[in-house]
């Protein structure tokens, strides 16, 4: 299974409003994809995260095109910034293994392209 783990730091808590709008839209676009197989969000921190697991690679990147989290991430610059770890596992990390993983090893998240 592919598990991926995100975190977003808003840059003002202005930004909180827009957040949730795409926060609610991905995470339930992502609870219905095809291959998702776990998705659940937290906040430490003041660090917006998701803990999310797919059947395969392939199933978490063709979520990356559906049409809300698109719109997310065309927000993203905007709304903070943000790290994620993406990685084959064998079993769902608890939420204590994912974090203390993210923080080691995630990586800055890219700004997506301008369409």
């Amino acid at each position: 299974m592919y598990i991926s783990v995100t975190g977003l730091k808003l840059h003002s808590r202005w930004q909180m409003p827009g957040f949730m709008v795409h926060a609610v839209r991905s995470m339930t676009e992502a609870q219905r994809a095809d291959g998702n197989l776990f998705a659940d969000a937290r906040t430490v921190n003041s660090v917006h995260h998701t803990l999310t697991a797919w059947q395969d690679r392939a199933a978490m990147v063709a979520y990356l095109g559906q049409p809300h989290h698109r719109a997310a991430m065309r927000a993203f610059p905007t709304l903070g910034h943000g790290r994620t770890l993406g990685y084959e596992a064998e079993e769902l990390p608890s939420w204590k293994e994912a974090l203390a993983l993210w923080r080691e090893h995630a990586r800055e998240a890219r700004r997506p392209a301008r369409a």
